[in-house]
């Protein structure tokens, strides 16, 4: 079983109301996935994993916020 978190913010807008256009970005990301793996035997492993990911971006007036949901399963084999 496995479980992770990621956050990333960044914080540069700058007030540009006479030039009429917003300058530099300010933006939040959250993640988090957690899932898990097996191994059958020596040569085939399995995992399935989910994540959310959650993005804010005030600067672009809320054009680019998204929140995404993602599923995944993997099959490993390995050939000798």
């Amino acid at each position: 079983m496995f479980v992770g978190y990621i956050f990333s913010k960044a914080d540069y807008g700058q007030n540009n109301s006479a030039g009429g256009v917003p300058l530099g970005i300010d933006y939040q990301m959250h993640g988090v996935q957690a899932g898990l793996s097996h191994r059958i035997s020596k040569d085939i492993s399995t995992k399935l994993q989910y994540r959310f990911n959650y993005y804010e971006e005030p600067t672009s007036g809320g054009a680019n916020n998204y929140r995404a949901h993602t599923v995944l399963a993997g099959l490993t084999l390995r050939f000798r």
